[in-house]
């Protein structure tokens, strides 16, 4: 009596921690004594953490979360309560979001009683805290709760924008699209022919489309007939409906969506008695169907199915199984029975990684309300738990179902409102919930004798029972260690006991025994290392010369060496008792940086100088001379610059040397800007009293350059590097001509003006004509040469005066013009 009055004290105060498997029952305080939780939900984050959505025992009128650590241990616990008079939150259902939050919806109701007294639909986000961050309602939607055992009205999936929900009302399915910030983008209410009850057990997203399983009801709740159930497929971006499938008299209790699309559901009734898990290509084309027996839930990983299933009978079983997702068949050995002597009427399951599970169930019976959290392992099994016996799930091929269809009307849903929130802390104890058996014995065996420097390894016998193994060494750790298995290095001599306790159910049992730890050479030659080109490395023991024997992989019996090329390096040590030791240095080859400063050069005194010792790759550091460690620098004064640039994932490091002179600029005179007309020569001259080399546009050198032609000329002056540029600008000049015509001529062969002869420096006389007063034509010629000597067909004209046209060319542009005027003929 006095044992089981120990065992019921553990069950009530203690809260036990596993590292690996764990199976808590989950209870806080009332007024007058502890109050079981009703589980609804568990969501798991990527880190282990999970959120736990529960109630009190026997009511669904509030709404409880808590965040519990990988362990089961609660990190914090919130009631949400509304800030509405007369509101409560009542049963709800939840996601762990990807920032570490959750997203909870739960229906606002008007009382504290189960039933149709729910008027709207609250949603609430929460952070990684537990704190609120959000909270919208959307009046008129309530979600149908048809029983606790269906879980909650409504499921929830984060997409990259925003959340989705997807739940039924008492006469249609409503799907809403929310941003972050939980204000709807896009919301449908999709009315299933003339079915007036609907139960939506989960549904999926694969890219924009919506999966959805809907069991289809007659009568009132509480009596309540199972007609059918139909699949929907449609677009949440454009309402459009892709697929709808009814299946008469055919409950679907679970489904899943993986990343290609591929649909897995769990159905019963219809002409089979026994459970179905199906698989469907993401067109609809079944895949295979495996029978299962009366199923639960299912989760999906990266190969596998995982099912969790329940049958009933004399000897209710439950169980996870796996199942391969590509051929359907299940995977040996993967099937656990877990409390085979209890029912339990909800299991639900969460998949944390590919070797354990979460979950939670509660009893029927006289326990009823017990909410139990468990993990398991990989295969389902829980190790500190002895309540688990191992079985395989048989699982023939099964016909597939044929659908048939059916026409579905879907209408918009508008915009909601906000609804703030008030939060309350609440504290939750957590006591262990396995069967009493009797404790574990703590023997266990270790060498009598081990050497300095060895690995003590302490191991607890194997057993069935939830133990707690605890190991101390006085005098060599200063602290316990915790674990069924645990290596203690030896690190100084001295004989020393090892006490392992070993606990479980509270019941301890302790085992003493005793280890010799000889004295032996014991030392590090350090870790593993890069050598660069040309340099050496010192690799030494550390131990006094002549009081162990050394040996190293060359041979070499001195206490140190010198590493000068790459490869392994290993030491042996061995002392007068025989204990040795050894230890070895792997070094590799490292490469050094690439650095390159460019030629040594010249600037001009006044300016800055860009040095670039930049090569393009990440992880360097640079190291210059003038104590800059940038990639680059800016120089204002000759001299030598330096950089080291060293890589810091090797330590390598390379030099480069740069000479630079600050010179003075170039001073010079030049022609300025000047004109040119065409035909004349123009010459560009610059000249300095400094030895200044002169270059211009086309590349040659010297003090001139002959222009032929208007606009811009560089010229570039250079004197010991530094250099200066100047443009001379050439320009049209006013070039026009001068032209000489006589006004009177003497034709009386004295050699003096015998002839009317026009002419000019810039000119080119082209036609020469000459008219009497009435106009008529007496003379006419072309060319240069042009010239009138006073006769006209053959016959001397007489005196008087005669009038003259003369076309000439500006030789200066080339332009052509024209004179006109009067000569006087003198005889």
């Amino acid at each position: 009596m006095k044992y089981l009055l120990s065992i019921l004290a553990f069950f009530l105060l203690t809260i036990t921690v596993y590292t690996q498997s764990f199976q808590y029952h989950l209870q806080y305080p009332g007024e007058d004594e502890l109050i079981e939780v009703a589980p609804y939900q568990l969501a798991a984050h990527n880190d282990g953490s999970f959120g736990f959505l529960h109630g009190e025992q026997f009511e669904y009128n509030n709404v409880n979360l808590s965040l519990h650590a990988p362990d089961a241990t609660v990190e914090w616990a919130k009631k949400l309560a509304p800030s509405i008079d007369s509101k409560y939150l009542g049963e709800g259902s939840m996601i762990a979001t990807s920032d570490g939050g959750f997203l909870v919806v739960a229906n606002l109701r008007e009382s504290l009683d189960l039933g149709p007294l729910a008027s709207d639909c609250g949603l609430v986000k929460l952070d990684a805290q537990g704190e609120l961050e959000w909270a919208r309602y959307f009046p008129g939607l309530v979600f149908e709760i048809v029983e606790a055992i269906f879980g909650n009205g409504a499921f929830l999936k984060e997409l990259d924008d925003g959340y989705l929900i997807c739940g039924s009302t008492v006469d249609r399915i409503v799907v809403l699209r929310l941003d972050e910030a939980g204000m709807l983008l896009q919301g449908y209410q999709l009315f299933v022919g003339t079915i007036d009850r609907y139960i939506v057990p989960r549904f999926g997203v694969y890219e924009s489309q919506v999966h959805i399983n809907v069991r289809v009801f007659e009568g009132p709740p509480a009596n309540y007939i199972t007609s059918g159930s139909v699949h929907l497929v449609f677009d949440y971006e454009s309402g459009e409906m892709l697929r709808r499938d009814f299946y008469d008299g055919i409950a679907i209790w679970d489904m899943e969506v993986d990343e290609d699309g591929s649909i897995y559901t769990i159905v019963s009734g219809g002409s089979f008695e026994e459970g179905r898990l199906i698989k469907y290509q993401p067109n609809g084309t079944p895949d295979w169907s495996r029978a299962v027996g009366r199923t639960g839930s299912l989760f999906l990983e990266e190969s596998t199915v995982g099912l969790h299933y329940r049958t009933e009978g004399n000897e209710p079983l439950g169980g996870v199984s796996k199942i391969d997702k590509a051929t359907g068949d299940p995977i040996s050995g993967s099937v656990s029975r877990l409390w085979h002597n209890i029912l339990y009427s909800y299991f639900d399951v969460e998949p944390l990684s590919s070797q354990a599970r979460l979950g939670h169930y509660f009893f029927t019976g006289p326990d009823f309300g017990h909410a139990v959290l468990y993990r398991t392992e990989a295969d389902g099994s829980f190790p500190d738990c002895p309540s688990v016996e191992r079985c395989d799930l048989e699982m023939p091929a099964a016909p597939h179902l044929d659908p048939e269809p059916i026409p579905v009307d879907i209408q918009p849903y508008n915009q909601q409102e906000l609804l703030p929130l008030t939060l309350e802390d609440y504290p939750v104890v957590l006591t262990p919930f396995c069967l009493p058996l009797e404790p574990a014995a703590a023997d266990f065996s270790i060498p009598d004798t081990l050497c300095r420097g060895e690995v003590l390894a302490l191991e607890a016998a194997a057993t069935d029972l939830p133990t707690v193994s605890i190991w101390k060494l006085p005098g060599l750790l200063p602290e316990p260690l915790n674990g069924d298995t645990v290596l203690v290095p030896l690190a100084a001599p001295g004989v020393y006991d090892v006490v392992h306790i070993r606990t479980a159910y509270g019941c301890a049992d302790t085992v003493v025994r005793q280890v010799v730890v000889e004295d032996g050479p014991f030392f590090e030659l350090g870790p593993d290392t890069v050598l660069c080109p040309g340099d050496s490395i010192r690799l030494e023991s550390g131990l006094t010369a002549g009081s162990y024997s050394l040996i190293w992989q060359n041979g070499d019996a001195s206490l140190g060496i010198w590493a000068t090329q790459p490869g392994t390096y290993q030491l042996t040590a061995t002392g007068s008792e025989g204990c040795a030791y050894e230890d070895a240095v792997e070094i590799t080859p490292g490469e050094v940086p690439t650095v390159n400063l460019g030629r040594d050069t010249a600037f001009c005194d006044g300016d800055t100088f860009s040095l670039s010792a930049e090569n393009g790759v990440d992880n360097h550091w640079y190291q210059w001379s003038t104590g800059e460690v940038s990639p680059e620098i800016q120089v204002a004064a000759s001299g030598n610059y330096s950089v080291t640039v060293t890589d810091l994932e090797n330590g390598c490091s390379a030099l480069d040397t740069v000479v630079l002179a600050a010179v003075a600029p170039p001073v010079f005179t030049y022609i300025p800007d000047t004109v040119y007309c065409p035909g004349v020569a123009l010459l560009l001259q610059a000249n300095a009293d400094m030895p200044v080399r002169f270059f211009w546009p086309d590349g040659s050198a010297g003090n001139s350059f002959s222009v032929d032609s208007v606009g811009a000329y560089l010229l570039i002056a250079d004197h010991q590097g530094c250099a200066d540029s100047v443009v001379i600008n050439v320009i049209p000049g006013e070039c026009s001509t001068s032209i000489f015509i006589p006004t009177a001529f003497s034709p009386n062969n004295d050699g003096t003006n015998d002839v009317f002869e026009v002419y000019g420096p810039d000119v080119e006389i082209r036609r020469l004509r000459i008219f009497n007063r009435w106009g008529g034509l007496l003379f006419d010629q072309m060319g240069a040469e042009a010239c009138w000597d006073g006769e006209a067909a053959g016959e001397v004209v007489n005196t008087g005066a005669y009038l003259y046209l003369i076309d000439y060319r500006n030789v200066l542009d080339g332009s052509l013009a024209q004179k006109s005027g009067v000569v006087q003929l003198l005889r």
